[in-house]
């Protein structure tokens, strides 16, 4: 993923994590895609609806 799925996927991990705000979700990955050692990738159909995402972060 990069900054222009950044509300996609704030807003699906709104739906697991509702403690956070949506806004604050964006905050977590503004931090995850300017890191060398994070990513995010969202599974789609193939009508382009989301369906899930996954995010990987490496230990130092």
């Amino acid at each position: 993923m990069d900054k222009a799925d950044s509300l996609l996927w704030a807003e699906m991990r709104f739906k697991l994590w509702d403690r956070l705000s949506v806004d604050e979700h964006l905050g977590d990955i503004e931090k995850m895609l300017s890191g060398s050692k994070r990513a995010g990738y969202i599974a789609m159909l193939s009508n382009h609806a989301p369906v899930g995402f996954a995010e990987i972060c490496s230990r130092e």
